[in-house]
């Protein structure tokens, strides 16, 4: 019994560990290393396989990933295509790693299709800086933009680089499925 709690504690260090590991993640190999690490250690302490990884964020105890998991849980709950699970048996095929390929990869990942994105480049290094209207700041709250990047969203702040836009777009698809 001892033995067995002493391995629970373990496991759910080492996951706290990779998402922190994920959640700082800066480059695009660094994102898919660390994100896959983090899908080993939530399979170990109880994730199912083939589940998005966002429902797993609960599992890790961190403040960070469980209101990230509120957010996207919202989302999903509020919409009822989301929850209808209308692309369930598609697959679906995004060529392009922008903040327009990385919006559509998770949407049709949470309405339930196969999704792979694909990108050419090995980094992210657009840093212009985009001003985005507001309903744009809204949905881009609603996938949990704000859990990554604390600024945003906030009064008079509806200005982000494209880099950084990016790499948490590409977080955000990762933890609803999308595969790179």
């Amino acid at each position: 019994m001892a033995r067995e709690m002493h391995n629970t504690i373990a496991r759910s260090a080492a996951a706290k560990a990779s998402f922190k590991a994920f959640y700082d993640a800066e480059s695009i190999l660094e994102i898919v290393e660390t994100f896959d690490l983090f899908a080993g250690e939530c399979t170990q302490i109880g994730h199912r396989d083939g589940e998005p990884l966002w429902k797993a964020l609960p599992l890790t105890q961190m403040h960070m990933a469980t209101s990230l998991y509120d957010v996207i849980r919202k989302k999903v709950e509020l919409g009822e295509d989301y929850r209808s699970h209308c692309c369930r048996g598609m697959h679906v095929v995004i060529v392009g790693g922008g903040p327009g390929g990385l919006c559509t990869a998770i949407e049709a990942a949470l309405l339930g299709a196969d999704v792979m994105l694909v990108e050419k480049r090995a980094h992210v290094s657009r840093n212009n800086v985009l001003k985005l209207w507001p309903s744009t700041v809204e949905y881009f709250l609603s996938l949990g933009l704000k859990s990554f990047h604390r600024q945003f969203g906030n009064t008079g702040s509806d200005k982000i680089a494209i880099r950084r836009l990016q790499i948490v777009l590409m977080k955000v698809a990762l933890l609803c499925g999308v595969r790179l």
